[in-house]
């Protein structure tokens, strides 16, 4: 561990901008865990009118229930351990409540954050409710609103509860785009002492929230590596606009302990020990009417392929309009 080791410092940590807590409209703790790893959620789903005959009668109709079991992908935990040397030789700025609120903020919530993404983002791919660029250049302040409203458009059912996460620079275009309108302000939206706050926009009544870090704005995430933490994983790709709707996605928590322990209450050593176990992960529901996920969308980034020395550039993410958007429905 580096400590910075000094006659006098302040005891306070500067504050750290960090954002985090974005998804956390998202989190719920109404969940009925029925085993380890595992919970169920069913689906209702009826037959509709028939035409009524006057001879007499109702017709018949069916009332389908799915079981669908959810199984928890994210066990996270670590340990810190401060010398009570190095508290009282660094004017407690090494203390163990500072290393809890450094972790919390640096590591935990933004991992939180960065699993959202991933999951919604994901499920978005499967259900087909996806389109890609080749770069960040494919948007323009001229064409910001129109990109942003084409991802909102394909979960359009679920206007209403809908939040938008866009990439830091859209954002910036997005302003430019909406100038002299007063349609963006800044809001806190972690509500921690020292929380970044973040711009919000409002499009067909869905906020629209900045995404400034982008580390774990990504479609696959790393938990894995070196160092610890977590990363982009190498077979993700940076997400660009993502919509998830609040009734259809939950991130659950089915444990999160942590433990303070004083010099002399373990065996670790003459020291402060801080615990923290996170069990937790974020599903999308299918929809009560055919079953399927319909509730989210996004928009990534596929660099294009370089082009062959001789050949013709082709590319993944490109179209016959100069490469810009590839609309996969």
């Amino acid at each position: 561990m580096s400590l910075n080791y000094a006659e006098k410092w302040q005891k306070q940590l500067l504050a750290l901008n960090i954002q985090g807590a974005l998804t956390s409209p998202f989190m719920t703790d109404n969940v009925k865990w029925l085993d380890a790893k595992t919970f169920h959620f069913s689906t209702l789903q009826t037959s509709g009118f028939k035409n009524h005959s006057r001879s007499g009668g109702y017709n018949a109709g069916t009332v389908t229930m799915t079981d669908k079991p959810f199984i928890l992908s994210i066990d996270r935990d670590i340990e810190f351990l401060v010398d009570k040397a190095d508290v009282d030789e660094t004017n407690q700025v090494a203390s163990i409540e500072n290393v809890a609120m450094v972790f919390q903020k640096t590591q935990a919530v933004p991992e939180n954050d960065a699993r959202f993404y991933e999951a919604t983002s994901s499920a978005a791919i499967t259900a087909g409710l996806k389109s890609t660029v080749a770069s960040l250049s494919a948007y323009t302040s001229a064409n910001i609103l129109a990109k942003i409203k084409a991802v909102i458009a394909k979960v359009k059912r679920y206007r209403g509860s809908l939040i938008v996460y866009v990439k830091s620079e859209l954002m910036d275009l997005l302003e430019l785009a909406l100038a002299g309108k007063g349609q963006i302000t800044w809001t806190s939206v972690s509500g921690l002492e020292h929380s970044i706050e973040t711009r919000v926009a409002v499009i067909d009544g869905c906020p629209i929230m900045e995404v400034i870090d982008n580390a774990g704005f990504a479609t696959k995430i790393d938990y894995a590596p070196e160092g610890g933490g977590f990363a982009k994983h190498s077979d993700g790709y940076d997400i660009a606009i993502l919509a998830a709707s609040t009734e259809m996605v939950k991130s659950v928590k089915k444990i999160s302990s942590i433990y303070y322990f004083a010099p002399g209450q373990h065996t670790k050593g003459d020291g402060y020990l801080y615990q923290d176990r996170e069990m937790y992960d974020t599903f999308v529901f299918p929809n009560g009417k055919d079953g399927n996920v319909d509730a989210v969308a996004v928009e990534y980034i596929v660099p294009e392929e370089p082009a062959p020395e001789g050949g013709e550039g082709g590319g993944s993410g490109g179209d016959d309009n100069g490469g810009e958007v590839v609309e996969e429905n």
